[in-house]
């Protein structure tokens, strides 16, 4: 159903572009250009995604021995595709060992990620000078980030694949030696795979760091690694989620069309601009809009655009009834933009998503530290991708509480049972579909299983 309501508004967001250009919808040629465009290519991409749909799901893995990993155009397409689709479940590689180099050699470190074509052609891009070894674990063709929130990245499914193959073919030394990326360390139990005979180390958040990382021998955790959400990796999400808004943007435009037929209302298009010209902004300029809630932000770049089409009405630009709707409908749609740029970032808490949501639910105390039970390991703030806990005096405590995703790394890594918090994934579409369809609470996020397909959409 999702599937088809996407095809449907890139249908119809194709459609619009069209009319313009033959003059069936009043619009500037280039305008017209743009959205014919954009709606060409969100229909190829989806095609494709149709296409290999079967692909995407894992096949039973078959051959017990390493394989190289070789980039061809191909797979340049498959990332492509991937990232347009706004890193979406669409291709998989085949679970196993594989390596990066010439020639498998058992010295060279391991490095273990998800089964989502377009992780594995991050790292290997990365780490092929190095003539790295990757362990690709079954993630059911999801991301790292979100199969660790799924609970998909995780020991049973690291260990499943090391089990595969003859201790000789994973190191010579007396415990394999696995390099595990940061950002799936809320599905990892550091201490369980201890336990089972084996050396984690907590590697990179980004697979950029990783050639200067492998250089720089012994393998070393990562314990100062925080997300950076700098303006780099919001122009990597901003053209995903421009395609994603213009295509429910053409929707929307064409649904009111259609509501004030018998008042023969125009076509709206500036529905479109508006929504595409306040998501590219709001991502681009994310941390300098005022405020402290996703909404929030979107409220205040709404207000401001709204201003923006005053000013326009005032100077004769466009009329006063057209404004009546386009500052209401600015509004509206910053506040709608802000909420859906939850599910693009990794910046995103779960409780405060929620209560932006849900304003009828209790405010509650989600995480918090039981100084008398800490022992000072370390662990907790090691593994979160925020470093959100630091230790002093042997001893834990919440350096930076608003920095918290909840993503759960810390509770799921601490020995002593010192840490508690509320697991939950901060996107929007779980929170709604937790709320609407299961009225449980935690039943739609990415860390809860369910016999009821609820998530965040991703898989």
């Amino acid at each position: 159903m999702r599937r088809m309501l996407e095809l449907t508004g890139e249908l119809t967001l194709l459609m619009v572009g069209i009319g313009g250009l033959f003059g069936f919808v009043t619009m500037p040629i280039w305008l017209a250009a743009a959205i014919a465009f954009a709606g060409s290519i969100l229909i190829g991409l989806r095609l494709l995604s149709f296409a290999f749909v079967e692909a995407s799901h894992t096949r039973p893995s078959r051959v017990a021995e390493p394989q190289p990993l070789r980039l061809g155009i191909v797979d340049y397409g498959k990332a492509l595709v991937a990232w347009l689709l706004g890193f979406r479940r669409t291709y998989a590689v085949e679970p196993g060992l594989y390596f990066t180099g010439d020639s498998y050699d058992v010295n060279q470190p391991l490095l273990v990620t998800a089964n989502y074509h377009l992780s594995v052609f991050l790292v290997a891009r990365r780490a092929r000078r190095s003539n790295a070894r990757l362990l690709v674990i079954d993630t059911n063709g999801i991301n790292v980030w979100c199969a660790a929130g799924k609970g998909r990245f995780g020991n049973d499914e690291i260990l499943k694949q090391l089990r595969r193959y003859p201790r000789k073919l994973l190191t010579e030394e007396q415990k394999p030696r696995l390099i595990l990326p940061k950002f799936g360390m809320s599905g990892v139990d550091l201490q369980a795979l201890r336990d089972e005979g084996i050396k984690p180390v907590v590697g990179p958040l980004y697979a950029s760091d990783l050639p200067a990382y492998l250089e720089a021998r012994p393998y070393r955790n990562r314990a100062k690694d925080r997300v950076r959400f700098d303006l780099q990796s919001r122009a990597y999400v901003c053209l995903p989620g421009l395609l994603q808004v213009a295509a429910l943007s053409a929707m929307m435009a064409v649904a009111v069309w259609v509501l004030f037929l018998p008042w023969a209302t125009p076509l709206q298009v500036g529905i479109i601009a508006i929504s595409v010209v306040v998501a590219a902004a709001y991502a681009l300029l994310f941390p300098i809009i005022p405020g402290r809630r996703f909404a929030v932000k979107g409220l205040v770049l709404g207000a401001l655009f709204s201003g923006v089409l005053l000013a326009s009405a005032l100077t004769g630009r466009m009329s006063m009834t057209s404004l009546w709707f386009a500052v209401p409908f600015t509004v509206a749609a910053g506040i709608l933009i802000g909420l859906e740029f939850t599910g693009n970032s990794a910046v995103s808490n779960y409780s405060k998503v929620k209560r932006e949501m849900v304003a009828f639910l209790p405010v509650s105390l989600v995480l918090f530290v039981e100084s008398e039970r800490c022992a000072g390991c370390g662990i907790c703030a090691m593994v979160g991708p925020h470093r959100v806990i630091e230790i002093s005096d042997r001893h834990a405590s919440l350096a930076a509480e608003d920095r918290c995703i909840e993503c759960g790394a810390c509770q799921l890594n601490c020995r002593e049972g010192a840490v508690t918090v509320t697991k939950g994934t901060g996107c929007m579409v779980a929170i709604a579909r937790e709320v609407w369809f299961r009225r449980r609470p935690g039943a739609g996020t990415c860390g809860e299983e369910s016999p009821v397909e609820v998530g965040c959409g991703c898989g």
